[in-house]
């Protein structure tokens, strides 16, 4: 999943995002998690920077030629130029009465070894998709096709998707209670501060599995 080339992925891939999150709050980082709307369709974990495209629903007085043609075709550039260790990120504004990604573009995405791809908007064709174990997080499922119901405004530049502001290259991190995203300026704080949480949970929870109580487990190894 994660790129051998870039270990603060693989440092992320050994946590989980409840750790990360409490790494955020501990050192006063805005937690930005995706909305929950947005959950897991296919695959499992994902862990990888974002390539960014912005999609909106097509408005009634323009089409994709008018805003941008060399867009038109923007997602399958953005797909076919990026490699292991990336997240795909749509921001499609929440457009479910189309697919944005189906079983082409999924296929694409296994091949040239994406970690997951994430949908502000819906995707089609999700048994395909899950039969290829690619990972992706949605809002729904549509079987109509984006073509003339979604056009293209930008490709790797900042989004904003599932109400968090996205960077090319934050990174994009889900597991199964959702997804954050950690900005790249301070991933390395974050990863630091969330490999000294991480032991200090597991042995909170040996320490009530001998039957000791939750008050007592926070006084030991909480302070509040």
């Amino acid at each position: 999943m994660a790129a051998a080339k870039d270990p603060l992925l693989n440092r992320f891939e050994e946590l989980c995002v409840a750790v990360v999150c409490d790494a955020m709050d501990s050192l006063k980082i805005p937690s930005a998690l995706i909305h929950s709307a947005i959950r897991r369709f296919a695959g499992s974990r994902m862990v990888g920077r974002a390539r960014t495209i912005e999609r909106i629903p097509q408005p009634m007085n323009v089409t994709q030629t008018d805003i941008d043609p060399a867009l038109g075709m923007g997602t399958q550039m953005v797909m076919d130029s990026s490699g292991p260790g990336t997240v795909i990120v749509i921001a499609a504004q929440g457009l479910e009465t189309a697919g944005l990604i189906g079983d082409n573009m999924a296929t694409r995405c296994v091949g040239v070894g994406v970690a997951g791809v994430l949908v502000d908007g819906a995707i089609r064709d999700l048994d395909s998709i899950r039969e290829m174990n690619l990972t992706v997080y949605a809002r729904a499922t549509a079987p109509r096709m984006g073509l003339g119901r979604a056009v293209t405004l930008s490709i790797d530049k900042p989004v904003v998707c599932g109400g968090v502001y996205i960077r090319p290259g934050d990174i994009v991190f889900g597991d199964t209670d959702g997804v954050v995203v950690i900005p790249q300026a301070r991933a390395e704080d974050i990863v630091t501060e969330a490999e000294r949480i991480e032991p200090i949970e597991r042995q909170v929870r040996e320490y009530i599995a001998q039957g000791n109580t939750l008050v007592d487990a926070v006084k030991k190894f909480k302070v509040r």
